[in-house]
């Protein structure tokens, strides 16, 4: 089917199938074929895709549709409140303060509340509640949020056929699923994975002055299965361990669990992957209080050594400069970074600078062919000192590969 095909919002109703009913109820994207008798693909928020779905069980909602808007954001990485923020087309209508653990989670609910009163920004409430919008009954999330959950979930408004429909859609910081627009060969989904198992990906605080909230992510596929190996960088918003363990208890009450295995989760929802590895172990650990398959759990457990291999790749680059002893510290000390806007710049860009190296070392002990490589910075740090970094190291591994061809092999580095 040709690209040119408009996708909508919509939400799947009515699907049949074991597969298909896990399914109802979640938001989507449909691209709309022109024939009403043709099953169209859809990308259903929180699951691999996309599907091939009959037009009877898609649920477009129009464009001109009324938007509430949910931004849960806190300052910087240091702080430990957060403001919720709900939006009515574009005009703030409430704004909350959350303090405590998996803040985002409790932030997400706090706003639906005042949508009631008149949204949820965080995968499994937005799940959640639209699963409640259908009208189905005994929908749960985690204790402690479900306390809460329920009390709104009392005064929701369900659809009952008429003509109001409601749709809860989980929208990313930076970072978005995979979608049928995006060719096989870029889906960052199974990149992510690869990267993680081979240890060729770094985590750590943003560079930037406007995003002191939040942690970038710097990875490429080294397993030998992309054409053209691809330095990736992204930048996700990373709560604590708190939400991280949260994320894993709410998908396991809606009976979900199936999204927790990292080969899904990096595809459909990569900020849940990455704060997943930032707190591998607590993540890991809630896995197996959840009483989750043996299989979920050994599929984290198989992680472990590409983790491993990053932390030393790290080590090992950090070697090549005078960057201090901030290097040596990882989230559980705030990376080492203060409330001076500055400083915290400073550390972070050093801790960029030698996350690229060690991927860069990750690629050498894979075998990768360096003078086949896509170096990818986000259009944010344009000018940056990074950025200006990536272009002389890449300038630099072209005149190496240029000089081993002219010289038939022998290079000379010093």
């Amino acid at each position: 089917m040709s690209n040119s095909v408009p996708s909508s919002f919509c939400r799947v109703v009515g699907l049949a199938s074991e597969t298909g009913k896990k399914r109802n109820g979640s938001a989507a994207r449909a691209k709309l074929q022109q024939t009403t008798d043709a099953r169209h693909p859809v990308c259903v928020d929180g699951f691999p895709g996309p599907m091939s779905i009959k037009p009877i069980n898609i649920e477009v909602f129009p464009e001109n549709s009324r938007v509430f808007s949910v931004g849960i954001g806190r300052q910087s990485i240091l702080d430990k409140d957060c403001n919720a923020v709900l939006v009515d087309n574009n005009v703030t209508s409430s704004r909350s303060c959350i303090s405590g653990g998996a803040a985002r989670s409790r932030g997400s609910v706090e706003a639906m509340k005042k949508f009631v009163q008149i949204h949820g920004q965080q995968r499994q409430p937005a799940r959640a509640f639209n699963r409640v919008a259908c009208g189905e009954d005994d929908v749960c999330l985690a204790e402690p949020l479900n306390t809460a959950f329920q009390k709104v979930v009392k005064r929701f408004p369900k659809e009952n056929g008429g003509d109001k429909k409601i749709m809860v859609k989980f929208d990313s910081h930076t970072i978005s699923e995979d979608q049928f627009e995006t060719k096989k060969s870029d889906k960052c989904g199974p990149q992510r994975y690869e990267a993680v198992k081979h240890g060729s990906y770094q985590i750590y605080p943003c560079a930037l002055k406007q995003y002191l909230d939040a942690h970038e992510v710097r990875y490429a596929d080294v397993s030998g299965k992309q054409k053209v190996t691809t330095f990736r960088h992204e930048i996700y918003l990373d709560y604590g361990v708190e939400e991280a363990i949260m994320y894993a208890k709410h998908a396991a009450a809606l009976g979900e669990s199936d999204r927790l295995y990292p080969a899904v989760l990096a595809a459909v929802d990569p900020q849940a992957f990455w704060s997943a590895m930032l707190w591998y172990e607590a993540f890991i650990e809630t896995l197996q209080e959840l009483n989750l398959s043996v299989d979920l759990v050994d599929a984290w457990k198989g992680l472990e050594k590409g983790r491993t291999s990053s932390k030393q790749l790290f080590a090992a680059a950090s070697t090549m400069f005078d960057f201090g002893p901030e290097l040596e510290k990882g989230p559980e000390v705030n990376w080492g970074v203060t409330k001076s806007k500055d400083l915290h710049v400073r550390i972070a860009t050093d801790f960029a600078i030698c996350a690229f190296e060690a991927i860069h070392l990750a690629a050498v002990e894979n075998d990768v062919d360096l003078s086949e490589v896509n170096w990818l910075t986000l259009e944010y740090y344009k000018g940056h000192e990074i950025d200006n970094y990536l272009q002389g190291k890449a300038k630099f591994n072209q005149m190496i590969m240029e000089e081993k061809e002219t010289n038939g092999g022998d290079i000379d580095t010093e």
